[in-house]
């Protein structure tokens, strides 16, 4: 039988640090702020602002403080914990809900990350494929991991016993309170009369507060749990070989080139004999699907020349790579056309910075079918993160509404202009509007935004820096 000085010991041991007690207390006070701060039922789709901002960078900071003594110095984890907060930071600064919710779980793996590289968690670089595999495997499961250690209290044998009593205690003293409800009720009208309202009350009870307060909890507790899951050093796993015979893979490489090699001689036949007006419309379709169809070529040649080193392999690998690199160049060029005649759109944004970064993506495969020791992925992966999170620093709606003013003030007749669609964007985009030449149109999109933006203004949590520009 366990002694009482060695259940003592066995409860400081469940107990939680001084230090973990903090990060729990600022993740749950950010998940609590969310829940009661965040407008969820708006009509115009609102996504957390500057109350994320404020929430992550108190939340890495604690974490920070806590793990002080273990921090050690390694460039990628100080580059993927900047990048987090620099991305929260956008969130505070413009309100383009689209990104706002891409950059959600973005912020999330960067910091798990990064915060993973200064405890020394990740015994690979998380910008290798390996590293990028852990991360990716374990970040979900880290999500739940340590959603039990606020409650050690009750895991030693002696406070496990105290909590069973009480639940005994209690189902032993519910049949003697019906018991005494009961006669209550029938001694006094008066009391009959308020546990009946109380009743009726409870049945047309609100129960949003509840719903907020679990959902307050769960993230916080998520929240603590990410970041509490770098404590754990993983161990260093053995990427398994697979070796794939030539004969395998070459059928689809050679179908693959055959097939491209067809669509853009057939695509440039087209656009070569077309006019203008065919030519804008001919534009119009295609360049997300070619995009689609470069993004799943990449993964193929990828994976085939990881798989098997034959050189005929990689000689079609690297004809499909340059095939796959004319399919991108005529996605853009439709592209291009396309905001020519249309304008900018954020949609229309981010495909062009997907394409590039595709495009760079399979120029480096290319160079490992030349020379296979090339290695780039590191170099690409970073980019790619500091490439979008600078896309998001630059408040992409003021210089898209910029580009399509313009482009209207220049060719009035032959332009519209949404400014429907900019104003969603966000408040940013005002100063654009106010340039517009024609009187009319810029009285009606000033109107039109003062309308809007008065009857979808945010909460204190979801505000954002770029609210200033609207005045009522």
């Amino acid at each position: 039988m366990m002694s009482e000085q060695t259940l003592c010991l066995t409860y400081e041991k469940e107990r939680m640090s001084g230090a973990e007690t903090a990060v729990l207390a600022f993740c749950l006070g950010a998940g609590l702020w969310y829940a009661f701060g965040h407008t969820f039922f708006a009509e115009a789709l609102s996504l957390p602002g500057i109350g994320l901002t404020v929430s992550w960078a108190g939340i890495t900071a604690a974490f920070l403080a806590a793990n002080r003594r273990r921090l050690r110095q390694d460039r990628e984890g100080i580059l993927l914990t900047g990048l987090s907060i620099l991305l929260a930071l956008c969130g505070g600064l413009y309100s383009v809900n689209a990104l706002r919710l891409m950059n959600l779980p973005l912020i999330a793996l960067t910091a798990s990350a990064g915060l993973g590289c200064l405890t020394g968690r990740w015994p690979e670089s998380p910008f290798s494929a390996q590293g990028m595999k852990t991360v990716f495997s374990t970040f979900l499961p880290d999500l739940f991991r340590s959603w039990g250690r606020p409650f050690r209290l009750f895991r030693g044998q002696k406070y496990q016993r105290q909590l069973s009593d009480g639940l005994v205690g209690l189902l032993i003293s519910l049949p003697v309170l019906i018991v005494i409800l009961v006669l209550l009720v029938s001694a006094d009208r008066a009391f009959s009369d308020f546990l009946a309202s109380g009743a009726d009350r409870a049945l047309h009870f609100d129960g949003s507060f509840f719903l907020r307060l679990f959902l307050g909890l769960a993230v916080g507790l998520g929240c603590f749990s990410l970041l509490m899951s770098a404590d754990h050093p993983e161990k260093p796993g053995q990427a398994s070989g697979m070796a794939v015979p030539a004969a395998g893979v070459m059928p689809l490489l050679i179908c693959l080139c055959a097939l491209y090699g067809l669509f853009i001689a057939i695509r440039l036949r087209t656009l070569g004999g077309a006019e203008d007006g065919s030519l804008v419309e001919y534009a119009r379709s295609g360049f997300f699907q070619l995009t689609a169809a470069a993004l799943i070529t990449l993964t193929v040649i990828t994976l085939v020349i990881r798989w098997t080193e034959h050189k005929a392999v990689r000689i079609l690998s690297g004809l499909l790579c340059l095939l796959t690199e004319g399919l991108l160049v005529l996605a853009a060029a439709s592209m291009l056309r396309y905001i020519q005649v249309y304008g900018l759109s954020l949609l229309r944004v981010l495909t062009l910075w997907g394409m590039l970064m595709i495009f760079l993506s399979i120029l480096a495969v290319f160079l490992r079918c030349l020379k296979p020791g090339f290695r780039s992925w590191k170099k690409l992966a970073v980019l790619a993160l500091v490439s979008w999170t600078a896309l998001n620093l630059s408040c992409p709606a003021r210089w898209i509404a910029g580009f399509n003013v313009d482009r209207f003030n220049r060719f009035p007749a032959e332009m519209t202009l949404d400014h429907e669609y900019l104003v969603k964007l966000s408040p940013a985009v005002l100063p654009a509007l106010d340039g517009i030449a024609d009187k009319a149109v810029r009285e009606e999109a000033l109107t039109f935004a003062r309308k809007y933006l008065t009857e979808n203004k945010p909460s204190a949590y979801d505000w954002s820096v770029d609210w200033i520009c609207f005045n009522e």
